[in-house]
């Protein structure tokens, strides 16, 4: 796509580039032929950007180095992707969200930056009980007050071929072997026994009460694209959806079915039950930890018109996109492991 003459002067800076939504914004940049670098931490390969003829620096902008401002000497537009979905001694909550932030907006104001589009998430509030929502409604606050031009997105879950979550609910539902049997019958090869050194874990979801209308990064991507220029979305915090809307237990039997392994079934209790059949069943596994509990426990839904209006169409359902994906995993044996995410 040849880039307009507004796009043509500018130059992005993408700050998380090499995460899941950071390549998909960076393939959107270069499908439309913005100028544009990638910032990134450097825990992530980088042969994307490489082949798609963009410069990355290595940044970590909860502790940006010095010089920083120098080679970013020129960019006139910032997107901010920096986020991560578990806390670590690493890469704290606060410090992706918050103090990156911060750093994000100073650097910002010194190079004169004429736009920036911040990515949170649906659920984003200050005064949130869980930390990963309560630091991401601080960074939301942040850039609101800055004094910068901004626009805010808020999309629900995220799907596409990099995703950590798909990968690991496809990686359980694909491992489960030792099943409760499902409407379509019984399971089709016998569990081995239950002391075997190499028999399966039983898989405890536990039954987590959040809704979730799943949108396609590349679409998220688009979206983020156009709100550099767009006159329409500046100033504004836009909460992005699919069409679809999901329980925790729904997506999984969606996954499990678009796997052609619907006879897969996990056993989800309440999660006070869940947490305590953990510390008594042997072979047994909780694949979710408090923090992400938390997240899988708010209701990421939007109405989708608002989405429909921004995306100029509707969106793409998981069927769609992960039915290919999926079955590309199985082909090679289980879906490949995949870092957890923190851009």
């Amino acid at each position: 796509m040849k880039p307009t003459g507004e796009e043509q002067a500018m130059r992005v800076a993408v700050f998380g580039a090499t995460g899941f939504l950071g390549q998909a914004v960076m393939a959107e940049l270069a499908r439309r032929g913005i100028p544009a670098l990638g910032v990134a931490r450097g825990l992530h390969p980088s042969g994307t950007l490489s082949e798609l003829g963009f410069e990355l620096i290595t940044a970590d902008l909860s502790h940006p180095p010095a010089g920083l401002g120098e080679k970013l000497s020129g960019v006139t537009h910032f997107i901010n992707l920096i986020g991560t979905s578990r806390s670590s001694r690493q890469l704290t909550y606060h410090q992706a969200h918050v103090g990156a932030v911060k750093n994000l907006l100073s650097l910002a104001g010194d190079l004169g930056v004429e736009h920036l589009v911040h990515i949170s998430v649906i659920g984003a509030d200050p005064d949130h009980p869980a930390a990963y929502f309560a630091t991401k409604g601080e960074g939301e606050r942040l850039v609101a007050g800055s004094g910068l031009s901004y626009t805010i997105l808020a999309p629900s879950l995220m799907f596409g071929e990099g995703s950590a979550l798909m990968r690991q609910m496809a990686g359980l539902i694909y491992d489960l072997r030792w099943a409760i049997p499902a409407l379509a019958g019984f399971p089709r090869r016998i569990p081995p026994p239950f002391f075997h050194r190499d028999a399966q874990r039983w898989l405890i979801i536990p039954e987590l009460d959040g809704r979730f209308m799943p949108i396609f990064v590349e679409e998220v991507a688009e979206v983020a694209v156009k709100a550099l220029t767009d006159p329409g979305l500046k100033g504004r915090r836009v909460e992005l959806v699919g069409d679809e809307c999901f329980t925790l237990r729904q997506l999984q039997e969606s996954l499990a079915e678009l796997m052609g392994l619907m006879w897969k079934k996990p056993l989800i209790l309440p999660e006070g039950v869940a947490r305590l059949m953990r510390l008594f069943i042997p072979y047994s596994l909780m694949p979710y930890d408090r923090e992400e509990a938390a997240i899988l426990k708010e209701d990421l839904t939007a109405d989708f018109e608002e989405t429909r209006r921004v995306l100029g169409r509707t969106t793409k359902t998981l069927g769609e996109v992960m039915r290919p994906i999926l079955r590309e995993w199985m082909m090679v044996g289980r879906p490949p492991q995949l870092a957890r995410e923190a851009g």
